[in-house]
């Protein structure tokens, strides 16, 4: 996944060059500092360029959107093999921000619920682009499903602002019965 990722970023510079847009793979590569390239890195070096003011500002049509011009899709697993991988590598699943699930809007109940029969044991209920109906609907299934309930700010850093951290958070409780269900 790693190497889709690196060659998935290539390609969307390779567009944004084609487009006329005066971005390097180099910079983005910097930017990435080694790590994975996404598509903040992306938007990061077409600020620094500046072609837009702001990072989100490149997440449009026109640019890095969801089948946006500059646009690859990226490869993911299917959420069960993700699960599957992550319980095999002795870990605990716990699913991210059910409502927002790309282009789709939403992960789809039905999937939850076959996540949480597979061995889910969480759902983050408590994000910031959560609004409350949709913290009240993830709360009451991951109640009904037994999973345990989280939080997180999402925070990516100062790519964005205002900087998120810790503006929704996981109770300790819920903590705690993560760290026993993965024995730690």
């Amino acid at each position: 996944m790693h190497d889709d990722r690196f060659r998935r970023g290539e390609k969307m510079v390779e567009k944004l060059q084609a487009l006329g847009y005066p971005v390097t793979f180099e910079r983005v590569r910097e930017i990435s500092k080694g790590d994975n390239i996404v598509r903040p890195h992306i938007a990061q070096a077409l600020m620094e360029a500046g072609v837009v003011e702001t990072v989100k500002d490149a997440f449009t049509e026109e640019l890095i959107a969801d089948g946006g011009r500059a646009d690859v899709p990226k490869h993911a697993l299917h959420p069960m093999d993700a699960l599957a991988l992550i319980k095999r590598a002795g870990g605990v699943c716990v699913l991210a921000h059910p409502g927002m699930w790309g282009t789709q809007g939403e992960v789809p109940d039905a999937l939850i619920d076959e996540m949480a029969q597979g061995g889910m044991v969480g759902l983050e209920v408590d994000h910031p682009d959560h609004d409350e109906d949709k913290r009240a609907r993830y709360r009451a299934m991951a109640e009904r499903l037994g999973l345990i309930i989280t939080g997180s700010s999402d925070c990516h850093g100062n790519r964005y602002d205002p900087v998120r951290l810790g503006c929704a958070t996981t109770f300790p409780e819920m903590f705690e019965a993560l760290k026993s269900v993965a024995g730690r």
